[in-house]
């Protein structure tokens, strides 16, 4: 155990790094903000609720065609959550730059207080899909590393460099972060694909081929272009009879293969072919999404797009393809591509009067025709879809296969003495790169005027204060600065909306003296600073409100309601359930802080 932890202690640390990661990205990233998160959760709600699977119905632009595995996980771990608290519910937002209204916001949805930690109702449900997605991302990078290590044995810097690329892809972690089907794809590839090198190193093992089509089945359940790792699997198998002088082997190897495929997918085509007529239930939802179907002939400038869209996707371009990091970020992922490639000259050039082993020439072709297969079934699309399908990671059930290739050229770039350090340097970039993307590129294109639960955990002093029902004042703090014989304060009160509130209210903060008299005052429309009126706000909601003023020296008291600022009629305050008019005093003590 001690020598194994040894050994592999890096790719450990590894996928503990990414598993960090993916779940900032989870909770970075507000719900409904990846691509169909929203198209996707309602199939998981679906299960959950009916305990059935959704069917397409002409008209409702929904998952239902996609097969079920990643659902049915994240419906067994979300059916702890209480679906019928519409907490953290999808909220239209018309000004999205989709939602044809001509709008130019990133987010697809409103977002309120409701849906932020600690989550409950359809935000916990929806965060558990999440989280199986993170852990599909973390199979994935653990096998792209064995994967790895399969073919290229004898560098296992090599393994960890793919597993890194992998890892510390910025668009994977947001994918791996999001309820999305594609973690599952990219994980029962990446298995089915472990699978298939394990088997082409004892070919004639028929074991070997029907676990491969155990993961096949699993990996086309997941979602249907995965078929292409099946694909893969028969020319690997067509090959390996070729180059064994072994024409029984196809059968031997191809039985097995096929008989567990369809003992684990086959019942998917004939539900598909009893309710739509094919195996795919592909016609349905052609004419289903008759709206994401291309109107016009493929040009040149079509090509280009797609290929210039789905390299910068399959990287970094986050949201509903809507948000892009800084433009320097592409060249640069550009070169480190073609420096592998590169790589891959010299590599070949220094094994040019060398022969592979069979197993290893199998491990590369395997590596170098998934990712050819995928992106030719991708190309294909083009001319069926816009460009809305334009999206790299369309390519993750490829990901483990493309990531390992990269790294054997950029490892194979200089000396074996010098591409340990290149290896770092690489992750290391990828690794800065994927830590700022959360938190400067995509964050703050979704800032909120409304505040997360947590951040009024540790208020000074905290208040239950509710005025006319509508609004509840949670609390305050009160910043000091001494200025002669004066004292300039600023009071933050942190007010939350117990209902929607139909009208916009102001709040009044006024400083009386020992007398009665008014000194001065800060009135303030709720929200108004930040152009979040209260009657925008939604249930939940909480909104800070900053009042400057200038207090005397002693003898004096602050006191504090809320008013409807077109008639000035104050709401009643009910403190800790007793009414109290409609005003508060802070506490006294709080003022001598």
């Amino acid at each position: 155990m001690v020598q194994w932890w040894q050994s592999e202690r890096p790719i450990v640390l590894l996928v503990a790094v990414f598993v960090v990661l993916g779940v900032v990205y989870s909770v970075t990233v507000p719900l409904w903000e990846a691509p169909d998160e929203v198209a996707h959760f309602a199939y998981v709600a679906h299960l959950v609720r009916t305990r059935s699977l959704p069917v397409q119905q002409m008209g409702v632009l929904d998952e239902a065609h996609q097969p079920p595995l990643y659902y049915v996980v994240a419906a067994l771990v979300g059916s702890v959550a209480d679906l019928n608290d519409t907490t953290g519910a999808y909220q239209r937002n018309p000004g999205f730059v989709w939602a044809g209204q001509g709008g130019s916001e990133h987010n697809a949805a409103l977002h309120h207080t409701a849906e932020t930690f600690p989550y409950r109702g359809i935000a916990l449900a929806a965060h558990l899909a999440r989280w199986v997605s993170i852990l599909t991302g973390a199979v994935t990078v653990v096998f792209t590393y064995a994967i790895a290590r399969r073919v290229f044995p004898e560098t296992r810097g090599l393994a960890l460099l793919a597993a890194a690329l992998t890892a510390f892809n910025p668009q994977f972690l947001f994918v791996s972060g999001s309820v999305s089907l594609d973690g599952m794809t990219a994980m029962t590839c990446t298995l089915a694909l472990w699978q298939l090198i394990r088997t082409l190193e004892r070919p004639p093992r028929w074991q070997g081929w029907a676990l491969t089509g155990v993961w096949c089945g699993l990996a086309v359940l997941s979602k249907p272009s995965a078929f292409v790792v099946g694909l893969v699997a028969g020319i690997l198998l067509l090959l390996c009879a070729v180059r064994h002088h072994s024409w029984g082997l196809p059968w031997r190897g191809a039985l097995p293969l096929g008989v567990t495929f369809l003992l684990v997918s086959g019942w998917w085509f004939v539900r598909n072919w009893a309710l739509y007529g094919d195996p795919l239930g592909w016609q349905t939802f052609l004419a289903n999404w008759a709206v994401v179907q291309r109107n016009s002939r493929v040009r040149w400038d079509d090509v280009c797009r797609f290929f210039t869209t789905q390299f910068q996707s399959y990287w970094a371009r986050f949201g509903w393809m809507t948000i892009s990091t800084p433009g320097w970020v592409y060249p640069l992922l550009l070169v480190l591509c073609g420096l592998s490639l590169v790589g891959w000259g010299i590599w070949f050039w220094r094994r040019r009067h060398r022969s592979l082993s069979g197993a290893q020439l199998f491990g590369l072709i395997s590596l170098a025709l998934f990712p050819l297969l995928q992106e030719a079934f991708q190309f294909r699309s083009i001319f069926v879809f816009n460009d809305s399908w334009y999206q790299g990671r369309y390519l993750f059930p490829a990901v483990a296969a493309l990531s390992t290739l990269l790294a054997a050229g950029l490892w194979n770039l200089t000396s074996n003495r010098v591409a340990p350090i290149v290896s770092i340097v690489v992750g290391a970039g990828l690794l800065l790169l994927s830590i700022a993307a959360p938190i400067w590129v995509i964050r703050p294109l979704y800032t909120t005027p409304a505040l997360a639960k947590w951040q009024v955990w540790t208020l000074p002093h905290r208040s239950d204060v509710t005025f006319g029902e509508r609004i509840r004042l949670l609390g305050y703090r009160m910043e000091r600065a001494e200025a002669s014989d004066q004292r300039n304060v600023t009071i933050t009160f942190y007010w939350q909306a117990v209902q929607h509130p139909e009208l916009d209210y102001s709040v009044f903060v006024h400083v009386i003296n020992e007398a009665g008299e008014l000194i001065t005052q800060g009135d303030v429309g709720l929200g108004s600073d930040q152009n979040y009126p209260t009657s925008a706000w939604w249930a939940g909601d909480i909104v800070p409100s900053q009042h400057a003023l200038v207090l005397p020296p002693d003898g004096y008291e602050i006191r504090v309601g809320v008013y409807f600022w077109a008639d000035g009629s104050r709401l009643p305050a009910v403190e800790n359930g007793i009414p109290v008019g409609d005003l508060i005093t802070l506490d006294s003590e709080f003022l001598k802080q």
